[in-house]
């Protein structure tokens, strides 16, 4: 009962806060959430969606990807299913679709004074991403745009809602610079209970630099209305033509949560791989599989 407690808990926290329910997305990253999050000013291709669409730019082939994730004694699922397309004329269009389950959220009435348990529930989120990204002097500037719709099912009760995306991304000498703002003016959901959930504007900025040992060093820095700046750090050592290593830092300024990944690359195949740790979620293992065509 104890471990339902704690479930209950977390889908409250999940699923009811605006803003976290916008990062519900990032649990299907891999390769980002290696790097503690921090790809504002990172050329990361479909995963670039899900915080600054400029990074879609690094696709240079039609490219397929899915990704799954298990959390919390498997209660907690998270998949992913990507397509990126090269466009003419240095244009990338990017479709993402992230997926967010939690399983078997225990129902309860009040007998007696005491919860008794009477069925079951799921909270089911979902989004469809559609962004492109364009190269512009040579290549010194990326733009990308973005737009979601999201959708999500809290037991029988049920929302909808539509956000847009914008970001940028500079090459210079020492490495580059990104900004995005996401969820531009706050995306409202609109509950079929006739209320109103606001998913709030963040603005986001990045660096990443190429270092002698470590091949990129990248950092970021979230803002949002009336709460504190979130820092995330990350690091990319290749340490063979197809194999790198990648750490990170989520959320420095407070509770830190350490990331590790793995990248492998096979003729046309990348595997990726997250480890990470958890204040509610627990250990997380996340998998990933891109195919070029």
């Amino acid at each position: 009962m104890r471990q339902n407690y704690k479930l209950i808990l977390l889908v409250l926290v999940i699923s009811l806060t605006g803003s976290i329910q916008a990062s519900f997305k990032s649990l299907s990253a891999v390769s980002a959430i290696s790097k503690g999050y921090a790809i504002t000013a990172d050329h990361i291709g479909l995963e670039a969606l899900y915080k600054n669409p400029a990074g879609l730019d690094s696709l240079t082939q039609t490219t397929i990807s899915t990704t799954h994730g298990s959390f919390f004694d498997n209660f907690l699922q998270a998949t992913s299913f990507g397509i990126g397309l090269p466009l003419f004329d240095n244009y990338t269009l990017g479709i993402l679709i992230p997926i967010y389950k939690v399983s078997n959220i225990p129902k309860t009435i009040e007998i007696s004074g005491r919860g008794v348990q009477t069925d079951t529930f799921e909270d089911l989120q979902g989004a469809a991403i559609v962004g492109i990204s364009g190269t512009f002097l040579n290549p010194a500037i990326h733009l990308g745009f973005s737009g979601s719709y999201y959708t999500h099912q809290l037991d029988t009760h049920h929302a909808t809602g539509f956000g847009l995306d914008a970001g940028i991304i500079i090459d210079t000498s020492f490495g580059t610079i990104g900004a995005s703002v996401q969820d531009i003016g706050g995306t409202k959901l609109n509950w079929d209970t006739q209320t109103t959930e606001i998913i709030p504007q963040i603005t986001h900025i990045g660096l990443t630099v190429d270092l002698p040992i470590l091949d990129k060093l990248l950092t970021d820095a979230s803002f949002e209305k009336d709460k504190k700046t979130t820092y995330s750090l990350g690091i990319e050592k290749q340490l063979a033509p197809e194999f790198s290593l990648l750490a990170g830092i989520n959320h420095l300024e407070e509770k830190a949560e350490f990331t590790l990944g793995a990248q492998l690359t096979i003729d046309h195949i990348q595997v990726n791989y997250a480890y990470s740790g958890h204040e509610e979620l627990g250990t997380c293992h996340k998998i990933g599989l891109q195919f070029q065509l």
